[in-house]
């Protein structure tokens, strides 16, 4: 199979300026629940469930399964957003 010729050395890698411009999925974790199905096939309108993590506590941004930064839930307009507090550590 032949490889494409470009203006860089094959040693060089590819050009970050191309990689910049990927789009990704960022989810935003606020928390997890572990219920049963029948809990779950029984929720109905105005039920709620508790998640694992408390009021206030950070929200975790994730690309591609890998924490990447933590932040605060914040309001932008009329959607929700997240305020970068930290960045995750490897």
């Amino acid at each position: 199979m032949n490889k494409p010729k470009s203006a860089k050395s094959e040693t060089s890698g590819i050009d970050p300026a191309i990689l910049a411009g990927l789009p990704v999925t960022v989810e935003a974790l606020l928390g997890m629940a572990k219920v049963k199905v029948s809990d779950l096939s029984a929720l109905k309108p105005g039920d709620s469930f508790t998640l694992d993590r408390r009021l206030g506590a950070p929200v975790e941004l994730k690309v591609n399964g890998i924490t990447l930064a933590y932040g605060d839930l914040v309001a932008v307009g009329d959607n929700f957003g997240v305020r970068i507090t930290e960045i995750a550590s490897e």
